[in-house]
C-alpha cells in the first residue's frame, strides 16, 4: 500500500514539473467542473424539454458555430503565432474589427427575412430567436479571440474558470426559464445558452482590460494592415477549411433537418451533446496546449521528429484512456440513457451506441488539427476538410433521396467519422516527418 502511495506521489510530482501536462491539468480542472454541470442538469433538462425542443437548440448552435468561423476571418488563430506581443495585439484588434463588421452585415437579414429563414430550415419557432444568433456570433468571436490571447500568455487558469462561469450561468438560465416559462415558448434553451455565453465573454473582456490594457497603446491602423497582409493565408485558405470543419460537425443538423423528423434530430443532438463531453473536457484542452506548445517549438526551430514523437505519445495515451468507456457505451448505451434521462430518450441512447467508436477516433485525433495551423500547412488541411465533407454528406444525400429510416443516417455518420479521422492521422504524420526550419 505504501509503495502505491509513493508511486502516486512520484507521478503527481512528475506531472506538476512537466509544463505541458501542468497546463493541460489546469485547463482540464476548469473543464471538468464546467462540464460536470451539463452532466448534472441534463436529467433535469430532459424532463423539462422534449427531444423536439433540443432540435431548435441544435439548429441555433449550428448557425452560430458556422458563422462564427467566418466572423473574424480566422485571424483569431494567428493571435498565438507572432513572437512579439505588439504583433499579437494588432491581430487581436483586427479580428475584433472584422467580427463587428460581420455582425453589422448579418443583422438586417435576421430582422427582415426571419420568417423565410425559419421556414427554409423547417422550424418556425426559430424566427423569434434569429436576432440572438447575430449577436451570439459576435460574442462567440470575441470570446474565442480572448481565449487565444490568454493561451498565448499561458493564462490557462483564467480560461478554465471562464468555462465554469459560462456553463453554470447558461445551465441555470435554461432550467429557470424552462421550469417557469416553458408554456410561453419552447425556445428558452436558446436564451439560456445566449446568456451563459454573454456572461463568459464579458468576464474575459473585463480580465483583458484589467490585466492587459497596457497593450492597447501598441495598436495602430498601419500595424493592423501589416498583420492582415502577413497572415493573409488565414482568411484566404483557413477560413474555408474551418468553415468546412464546422459545417461537417454542426451543419449536419441543418442538412439532417430536411430528412429527419424533429424528435429524431433532437435525439441525435442530445446524444452527441452528452457523448462530446470527453472531447470538450480533455480534447479541447489538449488542443489548446498542443497548439501553444507546437507554436513555441516552431519559433525555437525544434526538429519535427521530436515533435512527432511527443504527439504520437499523446495520441496513444488518449486512446488507452477512452477504450473502456467506449466499450461500455457500445453495449449499454440505450439502457444508460433511458435510466438517466428518461424513456423519452431511448432513441438518443440507441444513437449513442452506434456512434461510440466513431467518437473514439474523433476524441483521440481531433486535438491535433491545429498543428496544421502552427506549421501554416493550411492547404493540406483544406484538402482534408474537402475530403471530410464529401465523405460525410454524400451518403446522407443518397440516403435522403431513398427516404430510409433514421437509423441508417446515424450508421452513415459513424462510419464517415472513423474514415475521416484515419485520413487526418495519415496527413498529420506526413507534415511531422520533415525537419523544421525557422520561418
Amino acid at each position: 500500500m505504501s509503495k502505491i502511495k509513493n508511486d502516486f506521489i512520484s507521478l503527481k510530482e512528475k506531472i506538476l514539473k512537466n509544463e505541458f501536462y501542468k497546463n493541460v491539468a489546469t485547463l482540464m480542472s476548469g473543464s471538468i467542473f464546467s462540464q460536470a454541470i451539463p452532466i448534472l442538469i441534463s436529467p433535469i433538462l430532459s424532463r423539462i424539454y422534449s427531444p423536439e425542443d433540443f432540435s431548435i437548440l441544435a439548429i441555433y448552435l449550428s448557425l452560430i458555430n458556422i458563422f462564427s468561423v467566418v466572423a473574424s476571418g480566422r485571424y483569431d488563430l494567428a493571435v498565438m503565432l507572432p513572437e512579439k506581443d505588439e504583433d499579437a495585439i494588432n491581430i487581436l484588434s483586427l479580428s475584433f474589427l472584422i467580427s463587428v463588421i460581420t455582425m453589422i452585415i448579418l443583422l438586417p437579414f435576421s430582422i427582415i427575412f426571419k420568417n423565410q429563414i425559419s421556414m427554409t430550415l423547417k422550424n418556425e419557432e426559430l424566427a423569434k430567436w434569429l436576432i440572438f444568433i447575430v449577436f451570439s456570433i459576435l460574442i462567440s468571436s470575441i470570446h474565442q479571440n480572448l481565449i487565444y490571447w490568454n493561451n498565448r500568455h499561458k493564462n490557462f487558469k483564467i480560461v478554465a474558470i471562464n468555462r465554469i462561469v459560462q456553463s453554470s450561468s447558461g445551465g441555470f438560465f435554461q432550467i429557470v426559464f424552462g421550469y417557469f416559462l416553458k408554456k410561453v415558448s419552447n425556445g428558452f434553451l436558446i436564451l439560456g445558452q445566449f446568456l451563459g455565453q454573454f456572461i463568459a465573454a464579458l468576464r474575459l473582456f473585463y480580465k483583458f482590460i484589467k490585466n492587459d490594457r497596457n497593450f492597447l497603446k501598441l495598436i495602430s491602423i498601419s500595424k493592423m494592415k501589416e498583420m492582415a497582409k502577413r497572415y493573409s493565408d488565414f482568411p484566404k485558405k483557413t477560413t474555408l477549411s474551418s468553415l468546412l470543419n464546422i459545417f461537417s460537425n454542426n451543419g449536419r443538423y441543418l442538412i439532417l433537418g430536411f430528412f429527419l423528423d424533429k424528435a429524431s434530430l433532437g435525439s441525435l443532438f442530445f446524444a452527441l451533446r452528452i457523448l462530446m463531453l470527453p472531447v470538450t473536457i480533455i480534447g479541447n484542452n489538449v488542443a489548446d496546449v498542443v497548439y501553444q506548445k507546437v507554436a513555441e517549438w516552431k519559433n525555437k526551430s525544434v526538429n519535427k521528429n521530436i515533435i512527432k514523437k511527443n504527439i504520437n505519445k499523446i495520441i496513444l495515451q488518449l486512446s488507452l484512456f477512452l477504450i473502456l468507456p467506449t466499450l461500455i457505451l457500445l453495449i449499454f448505451g440505450k439502457q444508460l440513457f433511458s435510466f438517466i434521462f428518461g424513456t423519452n430518450y431511448n432513441t438518443a441512447g440507441l444513437y449513442s451506441s452506434i456512434l461510440s467508436f466513431s467518437l473514439f477516433f474523433q476524441f483521440v485525433l481531433s486535438p491535433f488539427c491545429k498543428i496544421f495551423y502552427a506549421f501554416e500547412k493550411n492547404t493540406i488541411y483544406l484538402i482534408w476538410e474537402i475530403l471530410r465533407i464529401f465523405i460525410f454528406y454524400t451518403p446522407i444525400f443518397i440516403l435522403g433521396y431513398f427516404k430510409v429510416q433514421s437509423i441508417y443516417f446515424i450508421i452513415s455518420i459513424s462510419v464517415s467519422i472513423i474514415l475521416n479521422y484515419l485520413i487526418l492521422f495519415v496527413f498529420l504524420q506526413g507534415i511531422l516527418s520533415e525537419k523544421i526550419h525557422r520561418i
